[in-house]
């Protein structure tokens, strides 16, 4: 998921309960979450290393969608149409999306989710890209 050197981030931080959820977007949609269990970096320096090159800016307003849908999510509430500017393999959003359909307190096995996406052998493929997963909450 390499980024352009000239990418520009809006960044920011919110906390909930214990958690530290550092959010990045562009002004085409959501980029990154990065979740943290105790204090961490600063933004900037946290997204600095992640997206070498990136002009990143502080950005509340920019990254609005995102803590409504992460707030949602959060909750157990459906969430609203984001907009995403991730770039993902076609097998990596077909994982996202039929992860995206399990309803707020059910869980799948990897196996089960390969199958609801006609690859029915390819639960380590899920596994490698929940692995990679830029958007944890929101494709949780």
């Amino acid at each position: 998921m390499a980024r352009e050197a000239t990418q520009e981030l809006f960044i920011y931080r919110i906390r909930h309960k214990d958690l530290l959820l550092y959010l990045a977007s562009s002004k085409r949609g959501a980029v990154r979450v990065c979740i943290r269990m105790n204090e961490a970096p600063e933004p900037a320096e946290l997204f600095a290393r992640m997206f070498p090159g990136a002009k990143i800016f502080p950005g509340a307003e920019e990254n609005s969608n995102l803590v409504k849908a992460l707030k949602s999510a959060l909750e157990g509430k459906a969430m609203d149409e984001l907009p995403l500017d991730v770039r993902l393999t076609p097998f990596q959003h077909a994982a996202y999306m039929a992860i995206s359909r399990i309803p707020y307190g059910h869980t799948l096995t990897y196996g089960q989710v390969a199958k609801t996406m006609g690859h029915p052998s390819a639960a380590r493929a899920v596994g490698q890209a929940m692995k990679s997963n830029p958007l944890p909450l929101i494709f949780p």
